[in-house]
């Protein structure tokens, strides 16, 4: 299913936001999207390395931990 034909399942609901403004906001068919998610996960041959470039990390480990702080350090130190 294309993002288009999810779109079509999907619909919109106004809202009016704090500052008086209407705004869109897309409301979701989780199911719908569960379904499609679960049945690319089935096309592609089960689970993936990467997904539309995420990764999906099995189990966590200390490397990746200390990847990831490394890397708050660093925003956190600008």
């Amino acid at each position: 299913m294309s993002s288009s034909q999810l779109a079509k399942k999907s619909e919109l609901k106004v809202e009016i936001c704090a500052h008086g403004r209407p705004t869109t906001v897309p409301l979701l068919n989780m199911a719908s999207l569960h379904e499609q998610l679960a049945k690319l996960k089935v096309d592609k041959g089960g689970s993936s390395e990467t997904w539309h470039g995420l990764r999906v990390h099995r189990r966590p480990s200390i490397r990746r931990a200390q990847l990831l702080l490394d890397s708050a350090k660093r925003f956190h130190n600008g």
